[in-house]
């Protein structure tokens, strides 16, 4: 590499805020990133889907526990999955279509930690209740 091809090199990056690696090469891992990020969103989405089985598995639980009519508790079990399911429909299309896509950003390690929060604290209740 000649030094005007690192010079500019180097001046792109001082122009976009970013430091350049030793060497003159530019550092790239976004794509590990991105790899690293699909994988956590399908296993988020994957336990979510676990979670609504948990969550239903509570709710009938507890309202069995609580009412002793089984249609009650039923009731409750069917509204929990559909409530469950549209909240998990929303997680794994807006992480899929906006998320995945800010990768680099904290923004997207926020929403998915938001969602492994949800989903772990679904479990925590499965085991208390």
């Amino acid at each position: 590499m000649n030094s005007e091809t690192q010079a500019q090199l180097v001046g792109d990056a001082a122009m976009q805020g970013r430091q350049m690696p030793a060497g003159g090469q530019k550092g790239n891992p976004s794509w590990l990133l991105t790899v690293l990020g699909f994988v956590i969103w399908v296993a988020t989405a994957a336990f979510g889907l676990f979670a609504i089985f948990l969550g239903r598995q509570t709710v009938v639980r507890l309202v069995g526990a609580l009412s002793r009519d089984t249609y009650t508790a039923t009731l409750a079990g069917h509204a929990t999955v559909i409530i469950l399911a549209v909240g998990w429909l929303f997680y794994v299309v807006v992480g899929g279509e906006s998320k995945l896509r800010l990768i680099p950003s904290r923004a997207s390690w926020t929403w998915f930690a938001a969602g492994a929060g949800v989903e772990l604290l679904i479990l925590i209740l499965y085991v208390l209740i």
